[in-house]
């Protein structure tokens, strides 16, 4: 099966997400479902014929989580502590961390990723789950081009991932 490309950046790094509303529903009867490019963030329709998507409840997510290794300091209110990112996409990350966080929680955090001077700052986020020792966080709100820099790192992380294995000599 293949994906369709994004009408936004061309790229085929696309994932079916959840219909909205009675106009989507019925659009699926005709093939044509809703997707959300995993790079740039658009939101976009494509016909899929013969192709019949079924639900699955268990991840609602509209980004593909990428697994990383990456310092970050959460903030909340004037308080701050260090957790470790272990995967993220342009919507959200989980966060190992010792500090314990309440669904809803608006926090502040800043990711350390390697080569990234001055790191990546996610001005309003909220903590979506809690599990001990971890936290899944959706993005909220970014300043100035941390979105960007966001998105460059997400991308350069697909094609890191999807760069094919050096053959055997």
């Amino acid at each position: 099966m293949s994906l369709p490309k994004c009408p936004g950046c061309h790229e085929d790094y696309v994932r079916r997400v959840r219909r909205k509303g009675l106009i989507e529903h019925l659009l699926s009867q005709f093939y044509v479902y809703p997707f959300r490019c995993q790079l740039c963030g658009k939101r976009f329709r494509a016909r899929q014929p013969g192709i019949k998507y079924v639900r699955i409840d268990e991840d609602r997510r509209a980004y593909e989580r990428i697994p990383v290794t990456y310092e970050a300091i959460l903030s909340v209110e004037r308080e701050h502590s260090e957790g470790v990112v272990k995967d993220i996409s342009l919507g959200g990350c989980s966060v190992d961390t010792r500090t314990p966080l309440s669904p809803g929680t608006i926090l502040q955090l800043g990711l350390q990723p390697p080569g990234y001077k001055g790191g990546i700052t996610i001005d309003a986020a909220v903590v979506r789950t809690s599990r001990l020792g971890s936290v899944g966080i959706e993005f909220i709100r970014f300043k100035h081009d941390q979105r960007n820099r966001l998105k460059d790192l997400v991308r350069s992380l697909h094609f890191a991932n999807a760069a094919p294995a050096p053959l055997p000599s």
